[in-house]
């Protein structure tokens, strides 16, 4: 990955965040954490990352919303194979927003469904930690926060951890 990022540059960071946005299971954590990975040695600008990759996550959900906005189920019907989709999955999504929608995160089912592949493939594993990962069982506990708001809080969780974690090592 890092010779096609390195050799293509910044709009194979634009294209895996497009991909990303229109719902083609790509995962985005893959490219922007080896991104700032490769912006942490010097190689690549993380200014020019962040620029480049919101606009390809911008351009890609504005692609998949006018795909879902023209085409409907009837698209999915007919090309969800290729990117995981059927119409069930989207009567699955219909009947958790149904029963669920005012308390969950607006894209919690297509998370779910999305991840699908890689809960059963860490079931198979025996992976305990890679299903509860990707279960999204917490929804409940979301709240809708300013982001500043959350990194401070983040940020007070993780200092109180690390004081917590000296004491304990004394």
């Amino acid at each position: 990955m890092e010779h096609f990022l390195l050799s293509i540059g910044y709009p194979a960071i634009f294209f895996l965040a497009l991909v990303e946005a229109i719902c083609i299971p790509f995962p985005s954590e893959v490219t922007f954490g080896y991104t700032g990975y490769l912006a942490s040695q010097g190689k690549l600008s993380l200014v020019a990352i962040i620029v480049v990759g919101v606009l390809g996550e911008f351009i890609g959900s504005m692609i998949a919303y006018a795909i879902g906005r023209s085409g409907g189920r009837a698209i999915i019907d007919r090309y969800g194979k290729y990117v995981l989709l059927s119409h069930r999955d989207l009567d699955k999504t219909d009947a958790f927003m149904a029963k669920y929608g005012d308390h969950a995160p607006a894209a919690y089912p297509d998370v779910h469904h999305l991840t699908s592949p890689i809960r059963a493939a860490a079931r198979r594993a025996g992976d305990a930690d890679a299903i509860n990962l990707w279960a999204g069982q917490a929804y409940r506990l979301a709240r809708e926060e300013p982001a500043g708001d959350v990194v401070r809080r983040l940020g007070a969780e993780a200092r109180t951890a690390v004081r917590d974690t000296a004491r304990r090592l004394q």
